[in-house]
């Protein structure tokens, strides 16, 4: 009887993950969020791994499980194709790769036809296939067919070279039929896998040959789930080649770049060379809002820290910090509201404050970015609204407090500073936030390289192709600009027109600017009649008033590198930059020209 009534509840299961399947088909709701994949030799961000589950409020939150109901019930196409256009319209090309699961059964059952939806689901969703890695479950069902499909899945992304990454690490039998024949980038280490390896067994250096092995065939190998320092030291040690897992950054609503102080302290003791730059002045913002304010010892007696509440009336909180590390946080309103009634400052007046401490306290890394931190901020539990934050340095000691009040009076600031003199086509900073930036990394002897980027021959297409296509085209260089920057490093602005500010701090500049020029002379002809793309340009009168025919449109980029020291301000920069765009500008076509000249 009980194995009926077993029966009878799989059954209900089943048909109520039916229904909600109907419902994530309409509403395409699936939860996704964004880790970042560290490069261990570099410390850098190499891409982004997407944790998908099902929608928040279904029960039927298990992906595997929510595509085997649709196996059961017939429709694994239409959610294969749902789940990618999901995934990929959240995603937006961010300039990084991402990571993209791909369910099991889709490629067990659907073969060479979940490859074509996958290209389709890039197509509509405009999402280059080089911005994608499929990861890849390998072989997972021995069934002949399941084998001939999923080899078939894995030809068709060859074929189209979209890269994969093999989640079937160490496993002979996905090697033997599949990566034999169509290697993977990347090789996938199982969730979970450092737990079950005991540090003096020989586990470890049976796990050391698996990765120089697959290092030799060309692979980068990723270990995922990272969730503290003796993983993160294991990892290193074994000489990983990428990182990931809550302990390095938790996965977010939007894809982000930074890093715990946590995790960076290790990695630069494994990395000596890992080069992390400073943030800007605009991301040092707790630098600018925290309290260097003293706090207290887990041992220090309750009526003592009761005391400092009692004489100091504007005091919300106190963090507690043995040997330089944050414990916690003592709230002013849990503090008085336990030790103010009957009976309680003398059972706990003289025991230690800890007791009232909150465990989980909110901290920050004064070196986050203004996004991350309003992420947080924004994800916070209420207490933490209250009571504040801490601000630790990169290594992870207290330096200070922060009241969630004075953050958002100062974002809000910056918000309505920003729209004021953004530019109102790009929605890109202006002159001023131009100015302001460079003058701050200037103040700070931080290098950087000023790359002025202006487009040749755009009056004349504006006056043949009318003033709508002028800022179509004008849109359309702001987007390969924009794709080419790294957001924790560079910084883009429009100074206005068609003209355009980079102002780098990744060492590899100049292949970032060939990159931009590439995307600008690639996209742009698509806004050229094919007349004109057959004649190479369009009629126009010239500054005289005569007809005559001008070269199409082209990118032309000046950049001045700047070491500490060599400039004074923003306005010495801005002349040299000027005229290094005009060398650029008399080089035919997209071109780059970078100051050859330094000032006396």
């Amino acid at each position: 009887m009980a194995k009926n009534a077993q029966e009878k509840t799989d059954v209900n299961v089943a048909e109520f993950g039916k229904a909600e399947l109907g419902q994530t088909l309409v509403t395409r709701n699936f939860s996704v969020r964004y880790q970042p994949i560290l490069l261990a030799e570099t410390c850098q961000n190499f891409a982004y791994l997407a944790r998908i589950k099902g929608a928040q409020e279904s029960p039927i939150r298990n992906i595997d499980r929510l595509f085997g109901i649709a196996g059961q019930a017939g429709i694994l196409p239409k959610l294969t194709k749902r789940y990618l256009e999901a995934v990929l319209n959240s995603f937006h090309d961010h300039g990084k790769p991402l990571l993209l699961p791909m369910p099991a059964i889709s490629l067990n059952e659907l073969g060479a036809e979940a490859a074509l939806i996958l290209t389709k689901a890039l197509k509509k969703t405009a999402t280059s296939a080089a911005s994608i890695i499929v990861i890849h479950p390998g072989i997972t069902a021995h069934a002949a067919q399941a084998i001939r499909n999923t080899e078939a899945f894995t030809r068709a992304l060859h074929s189209a070279e979209i890269w994969h990454a093999s989640q079937n690490f160490g496993c002979s039998l996905s090697e033997s039929l599949l990566w034999s024949k169509y290697p993977p980038q990347l090789m996938l280490l199982d969730q979970g896998h450092l737990d079950d390896i005991d540090a003096d067994s020989q586990q470890i250096e049976r796990l050391r040959d698996f990765i120089a092995v697959d290092q030799a065939r060309g692979r980068k190998v990723l270990v995922q789930d990272i969730a503290s320092v003796e993983q993160l030291n294991l990892a290193l040690e074994l000489r990983f080649d990428l990182l990931t897992g809550d302990f390095i950054s938790k996965a977010k609503a939007k894809p982000y770049d930074s890093i715990s102080a946590a995790a960076l302290r290790i990695i630069t003791k494994h990395c000596p060379v890992c080069q992390i730059m400073p943030a800007s002045g605009q991301n040092n913002l707790l630098e600018r809002l925290l309290t260097p304010q003293s706090p207290v010892d887990p041992g220090t007696p309750a009526e003592m820290v009761y005391s400092r509440f009692e004489t100091n009336p504007d005091l919300l909180s106190l963090a507690v910090v043995k040997d330089g590390v944050p414990l916690g946080i003592i709230s002013r309103y849990e503090m008085v509201d336990n030790m103010s009634r009957p009976f309680r400052h003398e059972l706990f007046g003289r025991k230690a404050c800890e007791r009232f401490m909150d465990s989980e306290p909110m901290i920050m890394d004064v070196q986050i970015s203004t996004p991350d931190l309003m992420d947080q901020v924004i994800n916070a539990h209420p207490r933490h609204l209250i009571s504040g934050f801490i601000v630790t340095d990169s290594c992870g000691h207290y330096i200070g407090m922060g009241a969630v009040q004075d953050l958002m009076r100062e974002i809000t600031n910056m918000q309505i500073q920003a729209a004021r003199y953004a530019n109102p086509l790009t929605q890109l900073p202006g002159n001023v936030a131009i100015n302001q930036h460079l003058d701050s990394l200037l103040a700070r002897n931080i290098a950087c390289v000023v790359a002025y980027c202006d487009l040749d021959h755009f009056k004349p297409f504006n006056d043949v192709y009318g003033y709508a296509k002028g800022d179509e085209m004008i849109l359309l260089n702001a987007v390969c600009l924009n794709e080419v920057i790294d957001p924790e490093l560079d910084f883009l602005g429009h100074v206005g027109g068609d003209d355009f500010i980079l102002i780098f701090r990744s060492p590899d500049w100049q292949e970032r600017c060939q990159r931009a020029l590439t995307c600008f002379g690639q996209k742009v002809m698509t806004l050229f009649e094919p007349s004109d793309i057959a004649q190479g340009g369009y009629i126009a009168a010239n500054r005289k008033g005569e007809m005559e025919l001008h070269a199409l449109a082209s990118l032309s980029i000046g950049a001045v590198e700047a070491p500490p020291g060599l400039y004074e301000n923003h306005l010495a920069v801005s002349t040299v930059a000027a005229e290094v765009k005009k060398q650029a500008k008399a080089i035919k076509g997209n071109s780059l020209y970078v100051n050859q000249r330094k000032p006396l």
